[in-house]
């Protein structure tokens, strides 16, 4: 009986032991490189701080391997959000202690409190998670086992997978940051910086980010050789579905986003607004970029993974350097987005071809995704030269009007989701 059990421990400890590997050798590479990285970047911090978070890449990358992955693919997301909620928790009560306190809060505090808070987010992570497997030792089925896929076929998709992940970081939003920490100044990336952290919140709201494992197992049990279409169809309905909801929002910030942003930052950042519209603009393309490469995996075109994201770091890391070097932290968004955009039509071209098919663009409908942005811009621009008060009726009436939009337009086409699910799909992932 626990055969199928011990069998899911040992992937799910192999996982752990593989990654942890990589994050100790980043960590140690930090750690023992921070004075050049001091220097390097131009850092206005003491090599000491970076050795702090050199030991916060591990911890944390312990603890979001545990959440983001392990615990959400076991659809245990209560547990990853547990683990989430306690480590966010100790940095805001270390923050307003400090702040309650009287004291200066200087960033060698909020690095400690950070890897307390990731230290105790992965001891939670890694207990819930192993209750978890001595549950299934206990009671897992043994007809289980025989849908595990070979090593043989998951070594390849392993491969890509991994490979495509180290060369994203290289196109990251985290890495045009620092770029323009070191060309432009760290007054263009401070202001780069708090753009993305609020955007980075507003991403996680979305359904495809919120809801991605889920989505993810749903697309998954689904799936079946012959029923390619069926998957696309769907894909693009969840496309659409993220970006009814956040072409508004980038609309907002079009016309407003310096005075929310300097409300928000206490006057610090009043001229982050066309920063984050661009953020925003980013998610929209974002989201397809998970369900782009999950297609790629169901498809077995896993090298497209590979391919796409090389070609894409060859060609946007130089163009990076060019932008940043000039000065300009918005055009080195502006091209982290056409980037984004690139590596999702690359790897969909390539899925697509070797299956002969074509990505259905009528499912994503683009006309009826301007109509809550274009209803949003309409607003924003009445409401822009009026007072706060009709500023914020303008904005409870975006937030009106595409709900409105997803109920009387038809954005969501639940008839794309209705079918059994295959179980002979689990074995191809």
């Amino acid at each position: 009986m626990a055969r199928a059990g011990y069998a899911l421990s040992s992937f799910v400890n192999r996982c752990v032991l593989l990654q942890g590997m990589a994050l100790v050798l980043i960590a140690s590479a930090v750690w023992f490189f921070s004075d050049w990285l001091v220097q390097a970047f131009d850092l206005s911090v003491n090599a000491s701080l970076i050795q702090v978070y050199a030991a916060v890449v591990l911890t944390e990358g312990l603890s979001r391997v545990h959440r983001d992955q392990l615990l959400s693919s076991l659809l245990m997301q209560w547990a990853a959000q547990l683990a989430q909620l306690l480590r966010n928790g100790i940095v805001l009560l270390v923050v307003a202690l400090l702040y309650w306190g009287g004291h200066n809060i200087e960033l060698k505090q909020v690095a400690w409190a950070e890897l307390a808070a990731s230290s105790l987010s992965l001891l939670l992570g890694m207990g819930l998670l192993q209750r978890r497997l001595m549950r299934e030792r206990v009671e897992a089925d043994p007809s289980a086992a025989k849908l595990a896929p070979a090593w043989s076929e998951l070594r390849p998709l392993a491969l890509n997978a991994w490979q495509a992940s180290l060369t994203n970081l290289l196109w990251s939003g985290q890495v045009i940051v620092m770029l323009v920490s070191r060309f432009a100044g760290n007054e263009a990336a401070a202001v780069l910086g708090f753009a993305r952290n609020l955007a980075e919140q507003l991403r996680r709201l979305m359904p495809i980010e919120f809801l991605f494992n889920f989505i993810r197992s749903f697309l998954v049990s689904r799936f079946a050789p012959g029923r390619e279409a069926e998957l696309l169809n769907r894909v693009a309905v969840l496309v659409r579905l993220n970006a009814v909801l956040v072409l508004p929002l980038a609309v907002v910030t079009f016309f407003v986003g310096d005075a929310l942003s300097g409300a928000l930052s206490g006057g610090k950042f009043s001229s982050a607004g066309a920063a984050l519209t661009l953020w925003l603009v980013w998610i929209v393309v974002w989201s397809h970029h998970r369900l782009s490469d999950l297609t790629a995996h169901l498809f077995k075109c896993s090298g497209a993974v590979g391919r796409a994201s090389l070609i894409v770091a060859l060609l946007a890391l130089p163009a990076f350097v060019t932008a940043a070097f000039s000065g300009s932290a918005l055009l080195v968004l502006a091209l982290l987005v056409v980037s984004e955009f690139g590596y999702v039509w690359l790897t969909l071209r390539w899925t697509l071809q070797a299956r002969g098919l074509t990505y259905p663009l009528s499912q994503l409908r683009l006309w009826r995704l301007l109509l809550p942005a274009g209803a949003s811009a309409a607003v924003m621009a009445w409401v822009h030269l009026s007072t706060p008060i009709w500023l914020g009726i303008g904005g409870a009436l975006v937030f009106a009007m595409g709900a409105a939009a997803l109920r009387v337009v038809s954005l969501v086409d639940f008839n794309a989701f209705r079918g059994p699910a295959q179980p002979a799909a689990r074995a191809a992932v």
